[in-house]
């Protein structure tokens, strides 16, 4: 089956949607498929896929849009076009993206369907964001597009019940994103992040904090929480990693010090890729109270490190994370009262915390194995192909 993925540009920096593009051409390339993937701005793909090869994707780099052109760029839409007759299936992977009423149409005239990843960008809270931009944009162009569209793509039962009534017409399919499980395929350990990193002595409880550092994902609420543990006798520390704005990191370290748990809080800013698995094997659990989260490749990591979690309803993961056997949920907002109160429920027992990471991670590799996914979504794809439903 010959695929074409579709993503503007390709930047490292933008995290989520570029590395969940990359990971699913990676696997499908891998597993077989004929893969393709275009972009205006391909900079940060591996430099072994631009000259190809047996069991890599091919990258087809589409012209860069002008200023003010994204809709009707005739290079962009040309070399776009002469590419279409060779695929069967054309992947897109955002909403928001103009250049998907062109691409999408000459698709159509082609007779090749087309499905489209909402990666978290229809659901509630996301919509609630620039919300007169994101109306707009849906009334000119992506309305358009998502009711032409095949299918929809979306990775839990979560997003798909938010975003249905924004395709009502269109199909969804529920397919998890692609996870790396190679870091994982032995447990990891401690040592590492210990050597590296500036972490608290062994033997007290340690919470960790590992995404962006921003309002949403509420890292607040973790020291907030670690305050209120050790006023109670819990002698917990806050180990909060992630990239964030310098205004924004600093209100964090006022609210550690406000709160009375400033020298049990440590920032350790952007954490090096391999000491990631060490570092959650360091903590006892990871905690992300999160307003929204779409996939959210950290929970699943932290899964696959043995390492329990806690997070929201926010995340549209929270089901599959629950039935893992090593997650609770909280609602959304979470309050600092209910968010303590289930950290020192789960540290209370140790060998029922250690239970629940050893369940997690047979969970992570039982159900997120590459072969796995990679079934679900050719099987998404022979379903468009054939005009079927989910």
């Amino acid at each position: 089956m010959r695929i074409t993925h579709y993503l503007h540009h390709l930047w490292s920096n933008e995290g989520g949607v570029y590395r969940a593009v990359l990971d699913l051409c990676r696997e499908q390339a891998r597993a077989g498929l004929d893969v393709t993937l275009a972009s205006c701005d391909p900079r940060d793909v591996p430099a072994a896929w631009r000259s190809g090869g047996p069991g890599l994707p091919r990258v087809h780099p589409l012209p860069a849009l002008g200023a003010g052109r994204a809709l009707f760029d005739p290079r962009a839409v040309g070399a776009f076009a002469s590419m279409v007759g060779g695929l069967d299936v054309l992947h897109l992977h955002n909403v928001w993206d103009p250049m998907h009423v062109p691409m999408s149409r000459e698709a159509r005239a082609a007779g090749k369907p087309y499905v489209l990843s909402a990666h978290g960008m229809l659901a509630d809270w996301s919509l609630a964001q620039k919300r007169w931009k994101k109306m707009v944009s849906m009334r000119v162009f992506a309305r358009r597009v998502l009711s032409h569209a095949a299918g929809m793509h979306l990775t839990a039962q979560g997003e798909l019940d938010q975003s249905a009534k924004r395709h009502p017409g269109t199909p969804g399919y529920v397919v998890p994103l692609m996870l790396d499980l190679e870091p994982y395929r032995e447990a990891p350990d401690a040592a590492a992040a210990r050597r590296e990193l500036e972490l608290p002595p062994p033997g007290e409880p340690t919470i960790l904090y590992l995404s962006r550092l921003h309002d949403k994902k509420r890292p607040d609420l973790v020291i907030r929480s670690v305050a209120d543990l050790r006023r109670k006798g819990t002698k917990a520390w806050a180990i909060m990693a992630g990239p964030g704005e310098d205004p924004y990191r600093a209100w964090l370290q006022r609210v550690a010090v406000d709160s009375g748990a400033g020298e049990y809080v440590r920032f350790l800013g952007m954490v090096p890729e391999p000491l990631k698995p060490s570092l959650f094997a360091a903590c006892d659990l990871f905690v992300l109270p999160t307003h929204m989260e779409n996939f959210g490749f950290v929970y699943f990591e932290s899964l696959a490190c043995g390492t329990p979690l806690v997070t929201t309803r926010g995340t549209d993961t929270w089901k599959e994370l629950e039935s893992s056997g090593a997650a609770v949920i909280v609602n959304n907002p979470a309050t600092v009262e209910e968010l303590s109160g289930a950290i020192a429920r789960l540290l209370s027992d140790r060998e029922a915390l250690r239970a629940r990471g050893r369940a997690g991670r047979d969970w992570v590799l039982s159900n997120m194995a590459p072969e796995r996914i990679v079934g679900g979504y050719v099987r998404m794809y022979e379903s468009v192909v054939r005009g079927g439903r989910p």
